[in-house]
């Protein structure tokens, strides 16, 4: 089973929409995935969610930093 989220934190598919409108991660998003990848118990629609945020900040169409 995955590990669930508890309501107050959002999912990886939307963190990962928040973060293309806005074109930023935040610290938020960023403890967030990082508590994803550390429980390592995501299906594979999780990770493919995951894969795409890395490959978002790998080109440059994502950013870390505070939303300005």
């Amino acid at each position: 089973m995955a590990n669930p989220m508890n309501s107050s934190n959002a999912t990886l598919m939307e963190i990962y929409a928040d973060a293309m409108a806005s074109g930023v991660i935040t610290d938020d998003h960023r403890e967030q995935l990082h508590q994803a990848i550390v429980c390592n118990d995501l299906t594979e629609f999780e990770q493919q969610a995951l894969n795409r945020i890395f490959h978002s900040v790998w080109r440059g169409w994502l950013r870390h930093g505070d939303r300005s």
